[in-house]
């Protein structure tokens, strides 16, 4: 009976470390999953609703015809936005996709501005 229980008092103690590796192995890289994925949240709401953007005056050229990807990469480049392709996304979910072809020529726009800002100074 002795030897009984010190085998499994043996087994127990070899399988606590295991289980405890294992458990963290899953808990440590699912939680640098969602602060990761927190970031990138945060990020992208502060562009589109520009919670704490940097004010200054940008000036934009869009020449005729330019798709909207291309006018969301050009208004990265600029400054006035942080993520082309979440603006991209915005632009097409309001319809406005396809009228980015018409747009054509200069505008004053502030890095501050949200997207539904530039969206409404553009068309």
């Amino acid at each position: 009976m002795r030897a009984e229980n010190a085998r499994k008092e043996d087994i127990n103690s070899n399988i606590r470390p295991l289980a405890y590796r294992r458990a963290f192995g899953i808990i440590i890289p699912l939680c640098l999953a969602a602060l990761m994925l927190g970031g990138a949240i945060i990020s992208v709401g502060n562009d589109i609703y520009a919670f704490v953007k940097p004010d200054e005056d940008i000036s934009v050229v869009i020449a005729y015809s330019t798709p909207s990807n291309e006018l969301s990469e050009l208004l990265q480049r600029q400054g006035v936005i942080k993520n082309a392709f979440a603006f991209n996304l915005y632009l097409r979910s309001k319809g406005k996709g396809d009228d980015a072809l018409t747009l054509s020529g200069e505008w004053t726009l502030n890095s501050n501005m949200s997207y539904r800002e530039i969206l409404a100074e553009l068309f």
